[in-house]
């Protein structure tokens, strides 16, 4: 079982606001990793995204399936990774529940795991 987070701040330089994401970051056993903007490799909201989920991914691909709990998943995390993860040819599959998501299954095909599938479960804390 892991845990993850996201961090956002409002954008004002767009008209309207905007949310983007400044930091985020995962725990599983005893292994912790955050994610700034302005880190190596992270310099927009959708790298940081993406960093973090290639390395759990990464973990993934040596310890099997794992179940990641994320709070506030359901109600604002889920946007921002759905987007995000799309884009990057991940395959999602979402449980909605009366409009809120109640989990969603993340698997990615990389050559380093044979082009085995690994899969993240992700549920609302």
């Amino acid at each position: 079982i892991g845990v993850f987070n996201l961090k956002p701040f409002k954008d004002f330089d767009k008209k309207y606001g905007s949310q983007k994401v400044y930091s985020c970051g995962f725990v599983v056993e005893k292994i912790l990793e955050t994610y700034y903007l302005g880190d190596k490799n992270c310099s927009t909201t959708n790298d940081l995204i993406l960093s973090m989920f290639k390395d759990i991914f990464d973990y993934v691909s040596k310890n099997g399936k794992y179940t990641f709990y994320a709070h506030n998943f359901s109600g604002f995390d889920a946007f921002f990774i759905i987007d995000v993860l799309l884009a990057d040819d991940y395959n999602l599959k979402p449980t909605v529940k009366d409009g809120y998501f109640i989990s969603l299954v993340i698997e990615k095909n990389f050559i380093v795991t044979n082009n085995k599938n690994n899969n993240v479960v992700v549920k609302n804390l």
